[in-house]
C-alpha cells in the first residue's frame, strides 16, 4: 500500500505535465501562426482541423491566430503579462500582438467551412498553467 501511494505521489507531476503539455500543444495548433495572413483562413483552419470542439464537425465561429512564435506568447505567462482585471485566472499581454481573426461566413460543416480573415493588432487575454498558455480567452485593442 505504501509503495502504491509513493508511486502515485511520484507520478502525479508527470501526469499533470502531460496534461498541461497536451493543452499547450492544442493552444499552439489553434492560435499560433507567425506566417498567417487574412487570405489563408480557410486553408489553415482546415489543415489544422480546427472545429467548434474536438468531438464535433461544427465549424468554429471565430478563431484568432497570433502572429508570433510560441516562445513569445509563452512570455505573457511569465513576465510579459499581468492579471486581467475582469476575467478570473486570465493574463493580459503587456504589449499588443499582430493577429488574424478568422470569422465563419457560411453554415456548412467541417471541412466545408469558409472564413473571412481580418488583420489587427491587439492585446491578448490567455489562461496559463505552469507557465504555459493553454486557453485563448480573447483580445482587445
Amino acid at each position: 500500500m505504501r509503495a502504491y501511494v509513493l508511486c502515485l505521489v511520484l507520478l502525479s507531476p508527470c501526469v499533470l505535465g502531460q496534461t498541461v503539455n497536451e493543452r499547450y500543444r492544442r493552444f499552439i495548433n489553434k492560435h499560433i501562426n507567425p506566417g498567417m495572413s487574412e487570405d489563408r483562413c480557410d486553408t489553415v483552419m482546415r489543415s489544422r482541423h480546427i472545429t467548434h470542439d474536438a468531438n464535433s464537425n461544427a465549424c468554429k465561429e471565430t478563431n484568432t491566430f497570433i502572429l508570433a512564435s510560441a516562445t513569445e506568447v509563452k512570455k505573457v505567462c511569465q513576465n510579459a503579462g499581468a492579471p486581467h482585471q475582469s476575467t478570473l485566472n486570465m493574463i493580459v499581454s503587456l504589449q499588443p500582438f499582430p493577429v488574424v481573426i478568422c470569422k465563419l461566413r457560411n453554415n456548412k460543416s467541417y471541412p466545408h467551412c469558409k472564413y473571412r480573415g481580418r488583420s489587427a493588432t491587439k492585446y491578448i487575454v490567455i489562461n496559463c498553467e505552469d507557465g504555459f498558455p493553454v486557453h485563448f480567452e480573447g483580445s482587445y485593442e
